[in-house]
């Protein structure tokens, strides 16, 4: 219930960028065989700023995970997800130096992920606890191209490549106790190595450099409310410590820690496929930024999510559907998202 995949992000909460994970560990020693997850997802980005209006389209599989279950209550998982997006892509108004006129393109590409692997037991029939191992891995090029007008100048083409590979382990532990269900999660800090290159294909020079990175630690509380036999009341708190974050040992003065939620409504009452449950869901989340724009200002995205699931195979399979609308403003410029998740979920119960 920690927002990410289409079922989640249904009820209520899901991030842009997302954070370490949509599984609290020990959900999944609530499996009762063995099931799988994927999701598939588009993106709508539209960013408006000093009277132009740009649009961008994202598509991507941001979610993978399965699990089974193993002799004397343990339970065995993997999750795989898209943990952060660097996509960016603008070219700047032309402008001049000295009477030179030149324009300036810049683009940035790429996606962090986060793999867990999971051991979980349950307790009776009513607490559930896991071990996460989780590795963090990926990276990004960015690319920046100055075009003359004067053909006498010659354009000039840079790149920087950057990789990061760390690890680290979560722990949690979720109450079932009807009507109410409770997660906790907790993640430790994540220690990376980062291997930057950056190559000059003007002067055809090339620079190498590796830096240590150590993203922050994650708190995350859930919590699913039955009311009666057809609604449900979710509610999502997460806080990270990002003034925590360190580059080699150095800590970002303009990075501060971040508390978000999201809070999601479900009704269960309309039936499908052989009288099963067809749950509709409605949410609102509300995720702070860990930094601020050029001008000082905080940046915040909000917005709603819209979700169905829709029953599939003759036993426990859900097919997701989940819409996300939402407003991300600054002083200096004001982006709206849209996206679209589909997943497929089987049993959907963990």
């Amino acid at each position: 219930m920690l927002g990410g995949d289409a079922h989640m992000s249904g009820l209520g909460f899901v991030e842009i960028p997302g954070t370490v994970s949509s599984n609290t560990a020990g959900s999944i020693a609530f499996l009762r065989s063995a099931g799988i997850g994927i999701t598939y997802s588009g993106l709508r980005l539209e960013t408006s700023g000093e009277g132009e209006k740009n649009v961008m389209h994202y598509y991507s599989l941001p979610c993978i995970k399965g699990a089974t279950t193993l002799p004397k209550s343990f339970a065995f998982g993997f999750h795989l997800q898209k943990n952060m997006d660097f996509n960016s892509n603008f070219i700047a108004n032309s402008d001049s130096v000295n009477g030179i006129v030149y324009r300036e393109e810049f683009s940035k590409k790429g996606q962090l992920t986060l793999g867990n692997i999971e051991i979980a037991k349950r307790i009776g029939d009513k607490i559930g606890m896991g071990l996460s191992l989780n590795v963090l891995f990926g990276g990004a090029e960015e690319i920046w191209i100055t075009n003359f007008a004067d053909t006498l100048f010659r354009d000039t083409r840079d790149s920087l490549k950057s990789s990061y590979l760390g690890s680290s382990y979560g722990f949690g532990i979720v109450f079932d106790f009807e009507p109410l269900r409770l997660n906790c999660g907790y993640d430790l800090p994540i220690v990376c190595k980062r291997v930057t290159k950056s190559l000059s294909y003007i002067h055809h020079d090339t620079t190498l450099s590796e830096d240590e990175v150590e993203f922050p630690m994650l708190f995350a509380l859930g919590s699913d409310l039955a009311i009666g036999n057809d609604f449900n009341l979710l509610f999502t708190l997460r806080y990270r410590n990002w003034s925590g974050f360190r580059i080699n040992g150095q800590e970002k003065d303009d990075f501060f820690d971040v508390l978000s939620y999201g809070v999601g409504f479900e009704y269960k009452r309309s039936r499908g496929y052989k009288g099963r449950s067809i749950p509709l869901r409605l949410g609102y989340f509300h995720k702070p930024w860990y930094f601020k724009d050029l001008s000082e200002s905080s940046i915040v995205d909000d917005g709603v999510t819209l979700g169905i699931a829709i029953p599939v195979l003759r036993k426990d399979g859900y097919l997701d559907v989940a819409f996300i609308a939402g407003r991300r403003k600054t002083s200096t410029i004001e982006e709206h998202f849209y996206s679209v998740h589909i997943g497929f979920n089987f049993y959907e119960r963990w």
